[in-house]
């Protein structure tokens, strides 16, 4: 299932970009034609969508590359044919990717796309480019693994955004479980089968002493809260109304990559960083049990 990355490009060179150089009427006409050119273009089975900005994206079902690759040729054909008030001809810059030869899911595919684009763009003027991971025009994009990466952080970026807008729980899980679905297809089924609330708002009330514990033993540092995506058996506490606090004080040299060893095979970590945590955690206890 190819899809097509289209943005467009001033064919005159060495003025500003169309964002810059031309008044807002203008700009929503020059949207409005090439909205228009793709409708009168594409398939009825093809489906034509805005990405945001200057950008638009044609999913194109039950076709090959040679396909898609006719389809740009006849837009951009089509589109230089325009001309406009103050902007004058436009071209565009389009890149073409398929699924699954180049994508799992349809965020993956998207960026797949969009790298393309990127590499038309830096070819030139009216380019139309099918996606290839070991191209060198991609300014921020080296490979496959690259673009899943892309592809996963925009899709957290996008959930981030909207799961930051909800509170009710259930909502949170419909979200969730939408995401998940957009990855992975609508032919896997997803259940939730099992949901431990945790406070409806944490309690902070030990974190003061806490730092100063760490700020104290550390000259220099500076305690920050953190909030860490994951499971504990703080939940069953949570459940008893009792509060709890992660707090895993240790003193580690700037090159140790503590995260990649967590829950590894390999968990070690210097004794110094053993012995500090030993006394920090003891300080801790002494101050909430006596006070400071």
């Amino acid at each position: 299932m190819p899809t097509l990355g289209i943005g467009r490009k001033r064919a005159s060179p060495g003025r500003k970009s169309l964002a810059d150089a031309l008044f807002t009427r203008t700009q929503q006409r020059v949207l409005g034609v090439l909205a228009d050119i793709l409708r009168q273009t594409v398939r009825a089975s093809d489906v034509v969508c805005r990405l945001g900005g200057e950008e638009f994206g044609v999913i194109m079902a039950s076709c090959d590359a040679g396909d898609a690759m006719g389809l740009a040729t006849r837009l951009t054909e089509r589109m230089v044919m325009e001309e406009f008030e103050q902007a004058g001809r436009l071209t565009l810059s389009i890149g073409i990717a398929q699924g699954p030869e180049h994508a799992m899911n349809p965020r993956e595919l998207v960026v797949c796309a969009e790298s393309a684009m990127m590499a038309a763009k830096a070819r030139g003027k009216n380019q139309s480019v099918f996606f290839d991971d070991t191209a060198t025009e991609r300014p921020s994009v080296n490979g496959r693994e690259d673009v899943r990466s892309i592809a996963h952080l925009k899709m957290l970026q996008s959930l981030a955004g909207r799961l930051n807008r909800l509170n009710d729980v259930n909502e949170i899980g419909s979200v969730i479980v939408n995401e998940l679905h957009g990855l992975i297809g609508r032919d896997v089924a997803l259940e939730v089968i099992r949901h431990d609330p945790g406070p409806p708002e944490p309690d902070l009330a030990l974190f003061g002493m806490l730092a100063a514990i760490l700020e104290q033993a550390d000259p220099g540092s500076k305690g920050v809260p953190l909030l860490m995506p994951g499971v504990s058996d703080g939940r069953f506490f949570a459940r008893l109304g009792i509060q709890t606090y992660g707090f895993t004080p240790m003193r580690l040299p700037a090159d140790f990559n503590f995260w990649s060893g967590v829950h590894g095979a390999d968990e070690r970590i210097p004794a110094d960083a053993v012995e500090f945590g030993t006394r920090a955690i003891g300080e801790a206890l002494r101050r909430h049990g006596t006070g400071p």
